[in-house]
């Protein structure tokens, strides 16, 4: 992102995307770390209401958030391995002036 050359509605979506992912970054290391989360908040919320939900209580009876995560996680390792580099700018000025 550069100053003046980054849209609105750009920043907005990255900032949707990252919102996005935190929920699920904590839904899965809630997950992982089971033993430490114990009797804490995030256990009430995610083990308890949010599990025995009517529509969500067989994705996670199945575990599918888990393995979706896992396998967008690996998929995008590929990726970045795959394409490590982005291309280069040509007249790159990043100065404020």
């Amino acid at each position: 992102m550069r100053v003046g050359a980054t849209m609105m509605n750009s920043l907005l979506f990255n900032t949707e995307l990252i919102l996005l992912c935190a929920v699920a970054v904590v839904h899965f290391c809630a997950e992982a770390f089971d033993l430490y989360t114990r009797l804490t908040d995030i256990n009430m919320l995610l083990g308890v209401q949010v599990e025995n939900l009517r529509v969500l209580s067989a994705f996670f009876r199945n575990n599918v958030f888990l393995y979706v995560f896992t396998i967008l996680s690996i998929l995008s390792c590929m990726w970045l391995l795959t394409f490590p580099k982005e291309k280069k700018q040509e007249n790159f000025d990043d100065d404020d002036d």
